[in-house]
């Protein structure tokens, strides 16, 4: 499995942020919706996989990208923007 759940969880992400002396979260948001960035015939991926391909993943690849879903579990991407805080000298 190459998305990892562990890693695309915001509140891990803000949690270490926070852990960093001074620092002050500016923003934090999943960005984007899924997409499969590999298909049914490409090396590597199995031959019998393309039934999934077009009837499970690209429908629900559309659906998500229709309702806007961006999450933990969708998202491709997770940001933290954050800087020190003003006063802070360390």
């Amino acid at each position: 499995m190459s998305h990892n759940f562990k890693i695309m969880n915001l509140k891990n992400l803000l949690k270490a942020v926070e852990k960093c002396h001074g620092s002050e979260i500016l923003f934090s948001s999943y960005m984007r919706e899924m997409t499969f960035w590999f298909a049914p015939f490409d090396p590597g991926v199995r031959h019998w996989t393309w039934p999934l391909f077009r009837y499970i993943f690209k429908p629900m690849e559309r659906l998500v990208e229709k309702a806007g879903i961006s999450s933990r579990w969708f998202s491709p991407e997770a940001i933290v923007i954050a800087r020190k805080k003003q006063g802070d000298r360390d």
